[in-house]
């Protein structure tokens, strides 16, 4: 293919050889790449800030037809998202949203509406209050495994077509609603139980902008049920059914202030 540019997010780096370093770069124009970037470590290289994680940049490489590493000719940092990196926990929530998509973006494939999401969240959560952290994490979790081919549906029953309903049953298989009357006709060990607020807030995460989702007040029971949903969905329906290891500092830091 050549030399090409595109904008793109560093979401993994890995030290190669003595100075260089390999990363993984979520393109906009062609989707997920592996690139090495050769003498990146060197204290006076032009690539040093630019192949750090979280690090929206334009990018040139040049891409061999052989090979499944490009190499990266030129690199400007468009925006760093220095507000992320300097934050134990924002940097938490956006490595586990690149641990995410790295383990499900198709490699060399564009992705564009994923990317623009994506780019969003990250600029979303450089300017957000940390007590919105948690909240936009996850809202933007559910808005990637939507746009990954798997949209869950909080607006209806799959059954009756009910709009109103004092409680619901989702069910994380099929991602569809059932109101109560319908959920007892069907077997489903994976139905997790919903009141009208926790499907509002779901219905918001999926469907809202960040300007919407800011003004979103969600209770900790709410966030909860939530989280639950979200994972599920996450662990049915994408690749990796494990736990995202970015998280382990949100876990410990929520640990001790349990404790």
């Amino acid at each position: 293919m050549g030399i090409v540019k595109s904008g793109g997010v560093i979401i993994s780096a890995k030290d190669s050889g003595e100075t260089s370093r390999l990363v993984e770069v979520f393109t906009e124009q062609y989707g997920l790449l592996k690139v090495m970037a050769k003498g990146a470590r060197r204290s006076k290289s032009r690539f040093g800030a630019a192949t750090e994680p979280l690090t929206y940049i334009h990018g040139v490489y040049y891409l061999k037809e052989d090979s499944g590493i490009a190499s990266l000719s030129a690199a400007d940092i468009v925006f760093p998202f220095e507000k992320i990196r300097g934050d134990l926990e924002k940097f938490s929530y956006g490595s586990a949203w690149a641990e995410f998509l790295l383990g499900n973006l198709p490699p060399g494939e564009a992705q564009k509406p994923l990317f623009r999401q994506f780019l969003m969240a990250l600029k979303t959560l450089e300017n957000v209050n940390g007590d919105q952290n948690e909240k936009f994490f996850w809202a933007y979790l559910l808005k990637f495994i939507s746009l990954l081919g798997f949209r869950p549906e909080f607006s209806i029953c799959a059954g009756c077509s009910v709009v109103h309903s004092k409680d619901w049953m989702f069910s994380v298989e099929n991602g569809r609603l059932y109101c109560d009357k319908c959920s007892r006709s069907l077997r489903d060990s994976l139905f997790i139980r919903l009141d009208t607020g926790e499907n509002r807030v779901l219905s918001a995460f999926i469907n809202s902008d960040s300007d919407v989702l800011s003004r979103l007040t969600v209770t900790r029971r709410q966030m909860k049920i939530v989280k639950e949903v979200i994972e599920g969905l996450r662990k049915y329906h994408t690749a990796g059914d494990g736990e995202l290891k970015s998280l382990n500092f949100i876990h410990r830091v929520s640990k001790d202030n349990i404790d």
